[in-house]
């Protein structure tokens, strides 16, 4: 991952096996896309944008 990308503004990520996580808190993704579309609760949404590592 290019450590040199800008970590989105507002955006807190804990997934450290993603490829957009910077310093295991920062997404750097150009953008996000949330999905779960018959969710109720944040437990049941997923970050559509995951790369994997």
């Amino acid at each position: 991952m290019d450590k040199n990308k800008n970590a989105l503004s507002g955006v807190a990520c804990e997934v450290s096996d993603c490829g957009y996580n910077l310093e295991g808190r920062h997404c750097t993704a150009p953008s996000i896309k949330v999905g779960g579309i018959n969710a109720h609760t944040n437990a049941e949404t997923e970050c559509d944008t995951f790369r994997e590592r």
